[in-house]
């Protein structure tokens, strides 16, 4: 069985106006973050501008998110610090957040994923039809290089925010359809869409891990203990699915790219119940043979990764285990800024060929990242109101 659209569809529009040259972000620890922001006495814009310029080196916790969030001052600020939060949500814990309990016996771990997968396999059977209240906000940045030999980054964009959207989302029979709240709540055309995150994401997973590889990690701190997993899935077993539309293909056409790559992640696992708390999956896609470039006419896509986190919600006085937040990235080159240069050149396998030097140099190319994010709550049953209306009665006037 093959899923398409399973997870990501992207159309992106690239950004136009010119934004001045790129500064690499600067990379910081947690403990590092905390400290600048504990400094404070800067306005919500100056906090905003710091942090969309770093980029942590570990994971960023719930509980660490949340006080940082509580002392900035305003709303630049706070989404800026959701992006950084985001983009570490791929990352490993510091070292004091992990728990160093000893790892478990080769039979121990078998128990824990046997849980963990004969969970996911009743999980979706087990939940009722409901509805959930879906945010979501978007975010995209830009970088445009110029050059094949000698590639320079001549525009940059930071992240900057989309937009945000509320819609309902209905859990029905296995499937999930979401639903603007408003006319006002529709997000704007093209951008990074998902698919798949209640129920289908998961049995994918558990399903392709049937046939791949896992093995323990690590311990961390919940209500209980949880207990991370690491694994692998070959492209020959993935059926996680990721499109993209469109490319500019070497013979001049628009195409859309669609791939089942192999990827790996973590799983973390209640290890008494065999509940899915976390499940972080990044793809491992191709990398371009397209010289310094990061960027291949026929492989548009860098990298398209999800994380989900799951907690205990109740619905219709009984409790599941359900998403309750999702991160989503995608990042694509393609042939950009002001397209392909007419004297490139490319072979059937979409390599540079033949470029003249001139021709090279004012090559352009165009990297997004697109980055969403979503907050689920509200979770309810969802039941069909249904009225019976008595046969028409026909009256002759007297």
């Amino acid at each position: 069985m093959r899923i398409s659209g399973l997870m990501l569809l992207v159309l992106m529009v690239l950004p136009v106006s010119a934004v001045g040259e790129a500064a690499a972000p600067q990379a910081v620890t947690v403990a590092q973050l905390e400290e600048m922001v504990a400094a404070g006495h800067q306005s919500d814009g100056d906090l905003a501008r710091l942090l969309s310029g770093l980029e942590l080196t570990q994971r960023l916790s719930p509980e660490r998110f949340r006080r940082l969030e509580g002392a900035l001052p305003g709303r630049r600020s706070r989404e800026a610090l959701l992006v950084v939060a985001d983009l570490s949500g791929f990352l490993d814990l510091p070292a004091a957040d992990v728990l160093a309990d000893a790892t478990p016996d080769a039979a121990a771990q078998k128990r824990i994923v046997a849980r963990a997968l004969d969970y996911v396999e009743a999980a979706t059977r087990r939940l009722p039809d409901f509805v959930v209240t879906r945010h979501l906000t978007r975010f995209e940045d830009l970088q445009v290089v110029r050059g094949v030999d000698k590639p320079v980054t001549v525009r940059s964009d930071a992240f900057r925010k989309v937009d945000r959207s509320t819609a309902t989302t209905l859990f029905r029979e296995g499937r999930e359809v979401a639903e603007p709240t408003s006319a006002n709540n529709v997000p704007k055309p093209g951008g990074l869409a998902d698919y798949g995150v209640f129920g289908v994401l998961l049995a994918v997973v558990s399903g392709d891990l049937r046939s791949g590889q896992i093995a323990f990690d690590h311990w961390e701190r919940g209500a209980e203990r949880i207990a991370v997993f690491r694994f692998a899935v070959a492209e020959s077993q993935s059926h996680y699915s990721v499109e993209f539309c469109c490319y500019l293909a070497a013979d001049g056409w628009l195409r859309r790219y669609e791939a089942n790559p192999r990827y790996h992640g973590e799983l973390a696992i209640d290890a008494e119940t065999g509940a899915i708390l976390r499940l972080v999956l990044k793809t491992d896609l191709e990398p371009s043979p397209l010289l310094h470039l990061e960027a291949d006419a026929e492989k548009p896509l860098k990298r398209a990764d999800v994380l989900v986190e799951y907690g205990p919600v109740v619905i219709g006085g009984r409790t599941y285990i359900c998403p309750l937040r999702s991160v989503s990235v995608m990042t694509t080159w393609s042939p950009g800024g002001n397209g392909p240069v007419s004297e490139m050149h490319f072979d059937a396998h979409g390599r540079v060929r033949a470029a003249a030097p001139a021709a090279s140099s004012r090559a352009e190319y165009s990297r997004v990242t697109a980055l969403n994010d979503f907050e689920f709550e509200n979770h309810h049953l969802f039941r069909g109101d249904v009225r019976m209306v008595p046969d028409a009665v026909e009256v002759t006037p007297r």
